[in-house]
This record gives C-alpha cells, structure tokens and sequence, in this order.
C-alpha cells in the first residue's frame, strides 16, 4: 500500500498535538573526488553524512499553543527535543517504522502572518538542527 502524504504523525516530545507539515531531513554526505596521477577514474571521498535542518508547521489553536508559542520564541537556540514521524494506515493509525530524530536543537521559530481581511488559519513553523537520528 503505498502512502499520501497525510499519511504520518508529526510529533515534537514535549509540545502537546501533532504537527500537519514537515519538510526537511535530507541526508547528505559531502564527497570530494581524488585523482591519482595519470588516472581517469577518481578515488571517491566522503565526509560523515549530516541530515538538513527539519521544519515542521501546524495551524495555530490558542488554547493549545499559547504557552508554549511563548517558551519557544524566547529559546530558539537552546531548546532541544525529539522529533518523530510515524507513517499510519489509512485509517490514522500508527504503524511501525518511521524517523526520530532525539536531541534535535530549536534553530528557527517563524510565527504565522496576520490578516485582518483573511480567513484563512493561522500557522506557526519550528526549524531544527539534527543532531542524531535514527
């Protein structure tokens, strides 16, 4: 069965709810391409594999995120959780499998425009710098 993606359960360890959008998380390993003399094939070269920084974004619920909307502007930089998304069944049902990413760093935290002629929702986003995963 293949899977859409609204298919996952976004989570932060420590902020209640999930999470609706995350983008992000690609792992890359730089490679650099060494020749020896008179050799037209490279010997190839990699750094240890790092994985981008992580946004996740959600409509933003007052009596859900207020104080913690709160907490997080004023820690971006020092405040660390775990990340995790877990792939679910049709029916939203967690399944096994899935990323985490423990002691993720709060690098970013970009809080939803405003417009007093829109009815559209309100959303705030969250970037983080992986540290680990697994």
């Amino acid at each position: 069965m293949k899977s859409s993606q609204r298919h996952f359960l976004v989570r932060v360890n420590g902020i209640a709810g999930t999470f609706s959008t995350k983008t992000g998380g690609e792992i890359t390993a730089a490679a650099t391409k060494a020749y020896d003399g008179g050799s037209t094939k490279p010997d190839v070269l990699t750094a240890p594999p790092e994985v981008g920084d992580i946004t996740v974004g959600r409509g933003y619920d007052h009596q859900r995120d207020a104080s913690i909307v709160r907490i997080l502007r004023q820690s971006v930089g020092s405040y660390q959780a775990t990340l995790s998304v877990t792939p679910t069944d049709r029916n939203m049902v967690a399944q096994d499998g899935g990323e985490n990413y423990p002691n993720a760093t709060l690098v970013g935290f970009t809080p939803g425009d405003v417009d007093s002629a829109s009815g559209e929702m309100s959303s705030f986003a969250l970037t983080w710098a992986i540290e680990n995963w697994t």
